[in-house]
């Protein structure tokens, strides 16, 4: 019955903006305390430390990689887009050919292959 009520769009479209509030509060109550406790440490000297300083910069070289990491496959996804996929559609290539003779070069492919062809 509660399913069946959480899957109603009308229900959702009501409660979407309380909902949004709510994850909002949510967000800047533990944005404030997470600031408020780093703040409260370095004012002590907790965060003076040579073990706190080495996990700092650990951290920041983890969150360099980390993105390094994202961008890379994010470009290779588009090199393989624009390199790899046009190749199979071209006109000299017979890869299409004997594996999917309807094969056509459009990008993003609305329909799977046939597999009764293969």
């Amino acid at each position: 019955m509660l399913f069946r009520w959480c899957c109603k769009l009308d229900t959702w479209s009501r409660l979407w903006p309380y909902l949004l509030g709510l994850g909002l509060a949510i967000l800047i109550y533990v944005i404030y305390g997470w600031f408020g406790t780093v703040i409260k440490e370095n004012r002590r000297g907790l965060l003076d430390g040579e073990q706190v300083n080495r996990s700092f910069r650990w951290g920041m070289c983890w969150f360099i990689f980390s993105e390094v990491m994202f961008f890379v496959r994010f470009w290779s996804i588009i090199f393989c887009k624009n390199v790899c996929y046009s190749t199979l559609g071209d006109v000299g290539a017979t890869t299409h050919d004997v594996l999917y003779p309807d094969f056509k070069a459009v990008w993003p492919v609305l329909s799977n292959p046939n597999p009764a062809v293969i």
